[in-house]
Parts: structure tokens; C-alpha cells; sequence
């Protein structure tokens, strides 16, 4: 779910799945890169020859949410068409303290876009052919380091086509060099929502008229099957804590009913509750962002299970890595993330 600055916690609000700094940063921009360096590639042969898109996008991709630098369609994988946002100056300025570039290095992004290009051959290396074929766009953007990293965001109410965005900011080091282990881990953990979210696992619903046997994304306004990756994650995993994890969304939900001036209140107190609850649960979460929501636990353990060795403990934190050894299909999917990860290194 896009959730917004700082933590980025208010999961009750808006309808973006995220991967923030807390849940998937293992390093930080001051280390020194590995691969991929957009400043030694920034020459004439790179120079932006997409087709433009049609100005419809205009509408997705100017949310106001962080600085949108370029904005792709996505034709079975490829990416076909672009449309180039004008950078605002007072947006720019809102985000100044936080973003590393200058406006004119922001620019340049938009008219050599091989850093954007670069990122899409991970995504499109990690996401086996069917969950790529579902991203029908692909939102280039920025809003500093530590923020957001990325999302995914449904743009149809039948949950098969999906925005899929990443921050130049976090997905490159200052050096210019590509940060490939958390570009992976974040590309992972967005593949994991597509999975777990996507059309045969969850539908949209009122709460009046779901199905009272199976897990209800309240947050989301979504059901799930019984068979559904998620809705057995949380009958394993949630369904003794989820009570006491949702009240105190619904009680302090109200907090922040559309009024930006209340917004901040609401994130300190959201990302307050959250540590006391990783802290009182910790044996049970793989990573203390998973203790954000049943979706976002999901997905960081979806990204334990496919990027590192299988768990021979028998803690709560090591069954939910294990739980997606289950299903045949999954570790299928980890096969084809290992065997892109290890072409890499």
C-alpha cells in the first residue's frame, strides 16, 4: 500500500503495497557500489528513444506522493512507452533536505534513461514471466533515500495489472554504482504482494459481505480464498495475535480522516505501536517491518524463503519461511530468483 513519508505506517489509509527502509534496507547509500554505474553510461547511445506515451498517464503518474521522473507503459515486459513528468520546482523544494541530487541532476535522469532501464532488467529478472506479464506500468521516481524504496499499487479492481515503481535515490549508491542486494530485496518483497495479492488469491469486498471463514484485509477492503497463500499464512501464523493488531488500527484510524495537519500525529503514534508490537512478538517475525501488517509479514517472509538457505530451526520466524516449501509453484519461483541472483554475483 503507497504509504507515505517518514515510516510510511498508515496502512489503513491508502492502497499501495510498499517496501520501505524498515523492511528491506540491509545497506546504506555511503557504501561502495557494485555494478551498473548510470554516470558511465550517460553518453548519446542512451538518450531516451521510447515512443511517448499518451497523456492519460499524466493523471497516474502527477500524485504528488514524491517526484515522478519518468513513467512507463509495460508491454509483456518490455517497457514500450514513456511519459516524462515536468519536475515541479515547489515540489522539489519540498523535498530538498532529503533528496541528494540537484533539479538539474533530476533533469538529466529524464533525458538519459539508463538508470531507469537498469532497474527494470532486475525486476524484469526477478519476476517470472507470469507476475511480469501483470505490471503494466513502471513509475521511475524519487523522494530521497530511506523513504520509500518501492511499491506496487493495483490499477484495475480485478488485481491483475499493477503499477510497479522503485526510488533512483535508494536503488543506487552516491557513487553512482547500482546497490544490487537491496534492489533484490526489494524487488523480492513487491513480487511477494503480487503473488500473495493477485487475482486468484484475494477479491474486492465490502467487510459486510465477506466470507466470515477466511482472513479480511480490512485495510484493503479485500477477501481472501480459503486456499489463498495469505489466508493460510494468517490462519498459521496471525490468527491469535490479529485481534490485538487491528484494534488498535480501528481505534486510532479516526486520528487521521483526510486531514493532513493530524497526519503526523497519526504516523508517530502508528510507528510507536508498531515497535511495542515486534518488540512483545519478536520470536514470531523474520524482520521488525514484517510486524507492520499479515500483508507485509507475508512478504518479507516470502523474501527470506527465496533469497536465503532454508531454516532448520523451529521457531515461529523459521515456520513462516518455511511455510512457502509447501507449495510446489513457490519454490519454483525461487528457483528462477536464485538461478537471477546467482548470474549476477
Amino acid at each position: 500500500m503507497k504509504l507515505n513519508r517518514k515510516y510510511l505506517l498508515a496502512i489503513l489509509l491508502l492502497i499501495t503495497l510498499s517496501c520501505t527502509a524498515a523492511g528491506c534496507s540491509y545497506q546504506n547509500n555511503d557504501d561502495p557500489g557494485t555494478a551498473g554505474n548510470y554516470n558511465q553510461n550517460n553518453n548519446a547511445d542512451n538518450q531516451n528513444t521510447y515512443r511517448t506515451a499518451n497523456s492519460s498517464l499524466a493523471g497516474l503518474a502527477d500524485h504528488g506522493d514524491y517526484i515522478v521522473l519518468a513513467y512507463f507503459e509495460v508491454d509483456r515486459g518490455e517497457l514500450s512507452a514513456v511519459y516524462l513528468p515536468e519536475i515541479d520546482q515547489d515540489m522539489f523544494n519540498d523535498y530538498a533536505d532529503f533528496i541528494e541530487y540537484s533539479y538539474d541532476e533530476l533533469s538529466a535522469f529524464q533525458e538519459n534513461l539508463y538508470a531507469a532501464e537498469v532497474l527494470w532488467e532486475v525486476v524484469s529478472g526477478i519476476f517470472p514471466d507470469h507476475y511480469l506479464n501483470q505490471i503494466a506500468y513502471f513509475e521511475f521516481f524519487t523522494d530521497g533515500t530511506d523513504d520509500f524504496l518501492g511499491a506496487i499499487e493495483e490499477v484495475t479492481s480485478s488485481q491483475d495489472a499493477f503499477v510497479f515503481s522503485l526510488d533512483v535515490s535508494d536503488m543506487f549508491y552516491n557513487s553512482g554504482d547500482l546497490n544490487y542486494p537491496l534492489l533484490i530485496d526489494t524487488v523480492t518483497h513487491e513480487l511477494a504482494h503480487i503473488i500473495t495479492l493477485g487475482p486468484s488469491q484475494v477479491a474486492w469486498v465490502e467487510e459486510e459481505d465477506s466470507n466470515p471463514a477466511t482472513y479480511y484485509i480490512f485495510e484493503y477492503d479485500l477477501d481472501t480464498e480459503p486456499d489463498s497463500y495469505i489466508n493460510q499464512f494468517f490462519n498459521h501464523f496471525w490468527k491469535d495475535i490479529h485481534d490485538e493488531w487491528a484494534a488498535f488500527y480501528y481505534e486510532y484510524g479516526v486520528l487521521y480522516e483526510g486531514d493532513e495537519d493530524k497526519y503526523a500525529e497519526y504516523q508517530e503514534i502508528v510507528q510507536d505501536y508498531i515497535d511495542d508490537f515486534y518488540d512483545k512478538y519478536e520470536e514470531r517475525f523474520l524482520t521488525d517491518y514484517a510486524a507492520t501488517s499479515p500483508t507485509e509479514d507475508i512478504a518479507e517472509s516470502f523474501m527470506i524463503f527465496a533469497l536465503q538457505e532454508k531454516p532448520q530451526g523451529s521457531r515461529i520466524r523459521d515456520q513462516k519461511a518455511l511455510f512457502f516449501y509447501n507449495y510446489p509453484k513457490l519454490i519454483e519461483v525461487r528457483n528462477h530468483i536464485q538461478e537471477f541472483v546467482r548470474d549476477i554475483y
